[in-house]
């Protein structure tokens, strides 16, 4: 449930192409930390729409832990640079409501639509990712797992 794609861009270019995108949709953009493990430098991004929360608060502010936001790793890897970000139809996995389940409608390709814009680039077609850590999804995406956690 984690979708990567790759782009021509630096990082650090992807991090404010990510604020430029979320701020002419009149999202909220969060911010932007960077972290630097041993496996490289990472560009944590976080945005939000707002719009979004209308759907959740009623149900009580914990779930402002899983949205309206989504969160995007950018960082490099093998020399070229990828940006993950968590899908979102967890939230209904992990919060199973009927407004949850619309609000996950709603972002989701609101985020993989700003996922593939600000990852375009000269690169072809063919270097962008699908899903990884994970078998092609379900029809209803609920089967896969959340993540796979371990070593790299």
């Amino acid at each position: 449930m984690i979708l990567v794609r790759s782009s021509a861009k630096s990082p650090d270019e992807v991090a404010d192409t990510i604020k430029t995108y979320a701020e002419g949709k009149k999202w909220a953009y969060m911010g932007a930390n960077k972290v630097k493990p041993v496996q490289g430098e990472v560009i944590f991004v976080k945005v939000c729409i707002p719009e979004v929360g209308v759907l959740l608060w009623p149900l009580g502010l914990h779930l402002s832990a899983i949205l309206p936001c989504g969160n995007f790793g950018v960082y490099k890897n093998k020399g070229k640079t990828e940006i993950s970000m968590l899908h979102p139809r967890y939230m209904q996995i992990l919060y199973p409501h009927p407004n949850v389940e619309k609000a996950s409608a709603i972002v989701t390709p609101l985020f993989i639509d700003m996922l593939e814009s600000v990852a375009k680039s000269t690169l072809p077609a063919s270097t962008t990712n699908a899903i990884t850590n994970s078998a092609e999804p379900t029809k209803s995406g609920l089967e896969q797992p959340l993540c796979t956690l371990g070593s790299q």
